[in-house]
């Protein structure tokens, strides 16, 4: 009898173990209509300055879009050493608007793009509440 409910309990907590694992993977969500036009309105020229800002190794233009917490986790030197990077993949060929996701508060404005010799997508963060800066940034 022991051995059938420790076999029971350790089903259960497998069973709670994955559902919970499979609820933390939830589905994005796309903006559309109205919502998309204006975060991509507000986000294009951030993307632009971002982008012209790595190509011209000019920290100034690249952060100029950051909010105050960006700002305060950005550095010359970590700005540095990505430029670089991305020198090393030649000429940037195109930009390309993916797709805009809701996440929480925010939207990622999502891009493709394609340098010479590898393709990256850059999501280019704000908030959704109007406020015009660069909240989070990434590459992958």
């Amino acid at each position: 009898m022991k051995i059938k409910s420790l076999f029971l309990l350790s089903v259960i907590s497998l069973a709670v173990f994955v559902s919970a694992a499979c609820a933390a993977q939830a589905e994005p969500v796309y903006a559309s209509g109205t919502a998309k036009d204006q975060a991509v309105a507000t986000a294009a020229p951030f993307a632009q300055d971002i982008l012209d800002g790595i190509q011209k190794k000019d920290f100034s233009l690249y952060s100029k879009d950051f909010n105050a917490a960006m700002l305060k986790g950005s550095t010359q030197a970590s700005f540095d050493k990505m430029a670089d990077q991305f020198a090393a993949y030649g000429e940037l060929k195109s930009s390309d608007l993916i797709n805009v996701q809701i996440v929480s508060t925010y939207y990622r404005v999502n891009y493709k793009l394609t340098y010479a010799s590898k393709v990256l997508t850059m999501g280019v963060v704000i908030p959704n509440d109007g406020t015009a800066a660069v909240s989070g940034l990434w590459f992958k």
